[in-house]
């Protein structure tokens, strides 16, 4: 590992971050430079020390049903653990639904597909996602439902983080 170095001038796009916020990248990785946090401690944390994390939401969210940010994870200062937004890397199986109304008393949630076929129920209308890219986003207070036609990868985002104010119903 070799330190990274910063640029005077940055590649359009770029992350700017100071280099004391930085340790190594990982050679060893051919597509992706995975960036190192210099400090994960709490001090740092609570001094408001930049930081990157690296990960993989499959992984980082099997134990709370795909979601992998949110205040839910309860892990103090980790920068997964926001209450500003929630995050999802789902995949649905064709054939399956949500029979109950979902519902969000307090958070705006957006629904973009990445590969598959799905439909998302809302009373009154109905969103297919069936082109990488398709979304849906709707505001707080309002039911949705899914199906789903072809096997699919969705990614979920809800904000702000309120899980307590998600609940389902019978009818929407």
């Amino acid at each position: 590992m070799k330190p990274l170095t910063s640029s005077p001038v940055p590649k359009e796009g770029a992350a700017l971050l100071p280099p004391s916020a930085i340790t190594r990248i990982d050679e060893g990785k051919r597509d992706k430079e995975v960036i190192t946090p210099m400090r994960q401690d709490t001090q740092g944390a609570q001094e408001g020390l930049s930081t990157v994390r690296c990960g993989n939401a499959f992984a980082d969210g099997a134990r709370h049903h795909g979601w992998f940010i949110g205040r839910f994870l309860e892990i103090p200062h980790d920068l997964r653990s926001s209450h500003a937004v929630e995050v999802k890397w789902s995949t649905h199986y064709t054939g399956t639904q949500k029979q109950l109304w979902g519902i969000s008393e307090v958070s705006t949630t957006l629904c973009v597909l990445i590969r598959g076929n799905v439909t998302l129920q809302f009373p009154g209308m109905e969103c297919v996602l069936s082109e990488e890219g398709d979304y849906a986003l709707w505001s707080a207070g309002i039911p949705h439902r899914w199906a789903v036609a072809q096997e699919s990868l969705v990614l979920t985002v809800r904000w702000p983080s309120a899980p307590e104010t998600y609940g389902e119903q019978v009818e929407g």
